[in-house]
Order: C-alpha cells, then structure tokens, then sequence
C-alpha cells in the first residue's frame, strides 16, 4: 500500500490544480438519454478530491460519457479510489488502456465457434467515424492529458502501479502495459520537440 500511496500523492500532484472545466463541457456523447442522466450526476460537483467512492461506483458508466475536459478533470477520483481498493464496480484503468491491443471472444452461435475480434486495429463503427481504430480512439482521449499527468507523475504511474498488481489478478496486465508503453513514447516525443 505505501506504493499505491506514493502513486496516488502523484496524481494529486499532477491533478489537484486543474480547474473545473464547467457544468456544461461535462458531456461528451448525446446519443440517448444515458449520458445526460449519468453526467448530470456531476453537475455542481466541482473538486474531484470530495468524491465519494460509493457515488463514483453508482455513476461509473460516467466514464464512457464524460467529455475530453470531463474524464481530464474527473479521472483522478476514480484512479485514486482504485488505488485505495474502494471501488467495486467503476474501473477507471479499462478507460486509459482499452484500445491499445487486439482482443477476441470466440462465443458458440448455433454450435458453431464464433471468434469476434475487438481493440486495437478493429474499426470503430465506419459509418459514423470513417476508418477510426480502437487504437487511433484511445490515442485520442488520452491526447487530452497534459505532460506533467499522462507522465510518471500521474497517468503512466497508477498503469505501472496497477500493472504489477493486476500481474497476480492478471486483470489488465497487457492493456496497462501498453497504455504505460505508449504514455512513456508520448512524453519522450514531447522532450525531443522540445
């Protein structure tokens, strides 16, 4: 646990001086009345630090909604209530690493060996997105996080954090990996510019 307390002082390092972005630039799908109902949730709610881990569990499909400004402010309280083991449905780690690697689930339809692929190289529904990965979206969502909290400090530590102890569960191991991985070239890449 000292660890996980050293990452999570270095989220609130990288994080606590974000600002609220506002009530109105929470929301980022409109498809459907969920994404209304479970942003709305936040609303007026503006210092991820006071979260309640019970209420980031009972709003956790908020993630899949939250604007680039929404999970950039409120990804911290679902990473740090992970880390203090206090969630028991929310997993905030599946939302920085899904996208990075290919998956398959193979179902039996009819008798038959299904294999459905996912991730990585897989299109993102073409009609509405054009030729999006999974890869090019979740490159996307994480472009959002300023060097200081996609680097060590943040981001790329609770994944490496979360790596090893997801070894023994072998939960997201790989995908954490990889997000790690491509988190670290980010932030090389930016040195370079620099």
């Amino acid at each position: 646990m000292a660890e996980a307390n050293s990452v999570i002082e270095m989220v609130h390092a990288a994080f606590d001086a974000n600002d609220h972005p506002g009530d109105r630039w929470l929301q980022g799908s409109f498809d459907g009345c969920e994404p209304y109902d479970e942003i709305g949730a936040f609303k007026g709610l503006h210092d991820w630090r006071t979260l309640d881990p019970a209420f980031l569990d009972l709003h956790y499909t908020a993630l899949s909604f939250f604007s680039e400004a929404g999970i950039r402010y409120y990804i911290p309280a679902f990473i740090v209530a992970d880390l203090r083991h206090q969630l028991q449905t929310a997993d905030p780690i599946f939302h920085l690493t899904h996208g990075f690697t290919d998956i398959s689930t193979t179902i039996d339809v009819g008798g038959q060996p299904f294999e459905r692929p996912s991730g990585r190289s897989r299109m993102i529904n073409p009609l509405r997105y054009g030729a999006m990965t999974s890869f090019d979206y979740a490159r996307y969502r994480l472009s959002v996080f300023c060097r200081e909290e996609a680097a060590a400090n943040g981001i790329h530590g609770c994944l490496s954090l979360r790596w090893v102890m997801t070894l023994v569960r072998n939960d997201y191991a790989v995908l954490s990996l990889e997000s790690a991985r491509w988190l670290k070239t980010q932030q090389s890449h930016e040195e370079r510019q620099r």
